[in-house]
Order: structure tokens, then sequence, then C-alpha cells
């Protein structure tokens, strides 16, 4: 199931990301969830992950699973990193996630921009307004 994106966030430096407290607990429930969930993190540069290792530690012990997506990024990236966008995700993804997984939920978190673009690939896909959670920043 789809639980959570995060998106860049404006005017983040790229050298460090700042995380409030909400967001790292945010993490740490979703990790920590029985249930299959799974994580779409976007961030402009490989130097902007944070919570890395959690992340794969959830991964390894648990039915979490997470794809991080560099939209800037020209350096190899690692596995489980993508080059581009997580709207990128939703363009190729979100029929498989519909047809598969009828009953998810979305969470989504990040720009304006972002959250209504995946908004409007999910509602194509006939996902009711009722399973989308969103955060706009």
């Amino acid at each position: 199931m789809l639980r959570t994106l995060h998106e860049e966030k404006k005017g983040k430096s790229n050298s460090s990301c700042v995380v409030d407290e909400s967001q790292h607990a945010l993490l740490r429930r979703t990790g920590e969830q029985r249930g299959e969930s799974f994580f779409l993190f976007g961030v402009r540069e490989l130097c902007d992950v944070f919570y890395q290792e959690e992340l794969q530690k959830w991964s390894e012990e648990s039915s979490f699973d997470y794809d991080i997506y560099c939209s800037r990024e020209t350096s190899l990236l690692p596995e489980k990193h993508h080059r581009g966008r997580v709207t990128d995700f939703f363009k190729l993804h979100t029929s498989h996630f519909t047809l598969q997984t009828p009953e998810a939920e979305y969470y989504i978190c990040g720009s304006p921009a972002m959250v209504t673009e995946v908004r409007s690939i999910l509602s194509l896909y006939g996902v009711d307004d009722k399973k989308v959670f969103f955060e706009q920043y």
C-alpha cells in the first residue's frame, strides 16, 4: 500500500536538510507499520537524502519498501535511487497500484505543484479522493 510521499522543499539548501520532529515521527510510524507500505521520497540531490539508514532497516525488517527520486543529481545513483521526480513514478506505475491494491491510501506531502500533479494522476486512475491525504508547503 502506498503510504507516504515527500517531495523537495522550496528554498532548501543542497547541502543539508532540516527535518522537524513531526516528519521524523511520521517516518518512524510508517516504518513500524505491520501492513504493506511503500514510501516515495523526492529530493534534488543525493546529499539531500536523510534517514537513509532507517529506511533501509525498515525495508529489511518489515513489508515496508521505498524508492528515492533525485531530480537534479548527475552522479551515479545507488540502489533504490532513480533520476527524475516522484511524479515520474506515478506516471509509470499508478495503474499497477490501483489494480493490485484498490484499498490503498495515498499520503502526499510536498510542493503545491507536485501534490496537484500526483492528485490528478490518481484521479485519472479512479482513486477516490477520500483515499488521498495531502499536505502542501
